[in-house]
């Protein structure tokens, strides 16, 4: 099943919640605004800020906030920081593929296509794209993505 992880999933939505705020948001503040579990919201802004996409200040007044604009900060950037390089299968990763059916298989081309038209889309959405959607029932995103597809089979 292609399914992205519980956790980048959280993500997203930590990331998202915190578009719509200017201020700091602490760790307890994102748990009672997402119910993602405590955990998993600390192990995740840990990630986050590592991947330079938070920064975070300790003490009083301290909290987490974006490093960018909600617009600047592609989907794909999120799930990367959480769960490393997006690939479909292993011969789709960057590098030395070292799968055993590699020298006879002859689908590689075909996935390794497939794995860079989903991650030029998920690069091009930005959590700012993800937040508007939320408002129009997801139409924002369909249009963008309707509009990627023309563009292409252009």
């Amino acid at each position: 099943m292609l399914r992205i992880s519980k956790m980048s999933d959280y993500a997203v939505v930590l990331v998202s919640k915190m578009a719509g705020t200017a201020e700091r948001m602490t760790l307890d503040d994102l748990v009672v605004a997402t119910s993602v579990p405590l955990a998993s919201v600390r192990k995740l802004m840990r990630l986050l800020t590592q991947a330079d996409i938070c920064s975070g200040k300790k003490g009083a007044g301290g909290g987490y906030l974006l490093q960018r604009p909600p617009s600047r900060i592609s989907v794909l950037e999120v799930l990367e920081a959480v769960d490393g390089e997006l690939a479909l299968t292993q011969c789709a990763q960057q590098g030395e593929c070292d799968c055993s059916l590699q020298p006879h298989c002859e689908v590689k081309d075909s996935w390794q296509v497939i794995n860079g038209v989903i991650r030029s889309t998920l690069m091009q959405l930005s959590i700012g794209d993800l937040c508007q959607s939320a408002t129009d029932g997801g139409q924002h995103v369909v249009q963008l993505l309707a509009t990627d597809r023309a563009l292409r089979l252009s």
